[in-house]
């Protein structure tokens, strides 16, 4: 077999924090080629190196070796920015206790985006931009990472539903609010609109795209805040 393969990592020197965890051939683990933006951006940040964790390798154990490196740095509260699902399909023997721990992260994470989602259906929330975690923790949040303010009595706004908020009752009776309050605000095509309105939780690039594209992004809560004199609506669906 031609054991060329290798595992490696990138880290923080400062933290010695691992950001990137691969596998390659040759000048692999120096190449810029198919790097995401966020590996880019923390090495132009932070002083970075790399070292060579398992040497040797044909594919397969490649494969697998870089998979438990990945799984092993999650559980180390690592923060990768080329997350992969590769380790799931790999069983460690070894790892039992490790995998189970790594799974009850995960089952907890979920369980905070449940009550972070059960708030969004109540309205019980602030909107915010959405700053993924990753981001966030190597490049804190961007003082532009908020909605945009009304700033016209009455707002021609472009209604932005994604295909889930087609199946949610509680963003249709807002849309229905929205179209029928047509002395405080203009329903416009996206071409004609001055804002584009979110009704769930876009994400910062999103929001910057839009940006240079010339539209300010509100929330649906505050145009409706913003049409029933600073108040929400009372909602009939539950």
């Amino acid at each position: 077999m031609d054991n060329k393969f290798y595992v490696y990592e990138w880290y923080i020197v400062s933290t010695n924090e691992v950001f990137y965890v691969g596998k390659g051939t040759g000048k692999r683990v120096t190449s810029a080629k198919s790097r995401c933006d966020l590996f880019e951006k923390i090495k132009s940040i932070y002083d970075t190196n790399y070292r060579i964790v398992f040497d040797g390798l044909n594919e397969e154990q490649a494969l697998e070796l870089e998979a438990r490196q990945m799984l092993i740095r999650r559980l180390e509260n690592n923060h990768l920015v080329n997350i992969e699902e590769t380790f799931y399909d790999y069983y460690f023997p070894d790892l039992d206790d490790a995998y189970i721990e790594y799974c009850e992260k995960e089952s907890d994470k979920y369980d905070i985006e449940d009550a972070f989602n059960d708030r969004m259906n109540n309205r019980d929330f602030v909107p915010i931009v959405g700053i993924d975690d990753i981001s966030k923790h190597y490049f804190g949040i961007p003082e532009d990472a908020v909605f945009d303010t009304i700033d016209d009595e009455i707002p021609e706004v472009y209604l932005h539903q994604r295909a889930t908020a087609l199946r949610n009752s509680r963003i249709q009776e807002e849309v229905e609010f929205i179209k029928s309050s047509k002395t405080k605000t203009r329903v416009r095509t996206k071409k004609c609109a001055k804002y584009i309105v979110e009704f769930e939780i876009p994400s910062y690039d999103e929001v910057t795209l839009y940006r240079t594209e010339g539209y300010k992004v509100i929330h649906a809560l505050d145009l409706i805040k913003h049409i029933n004199n600073g108040c929400f609506l009372n909602y009939k669906s539950k």
